[in-house]
């Protein structure tokens, strides 16, 4: 897979209607799910592009419920 496909799928997960725990439950699978296929993914990066404006200003990036977690 390539950055393109990454791209994709990071856009498809900002635009589903649910929680910002849940979209960072399916970033997170999602990120398992990927790295295997190219030795250059960054989940952290995949799964802060998976991410709304709004779930990012309300986030911390480590710690209880944070979005690197999991």
């Amino acid at each position: 897979m390539t950055r393109k496909h990454f791209e994709a799928l990071a856009l498809a997960v900002s635009e589903l209607d649910v929680t910002r725990e849940d979209r960072v439950k399916v970033a997170h699978a999602l990120a398992r799910a990927c790295a295997p296929f190219n030795p250059m993914f960054d989940t952290a990066r995949f799964t802060i592009a998976c991410m709304t404006p709004e779930d990012l200003a309300s986030a911390t990036v480590r710690g209880s419920g944070s979005l690197l977690d999991g």
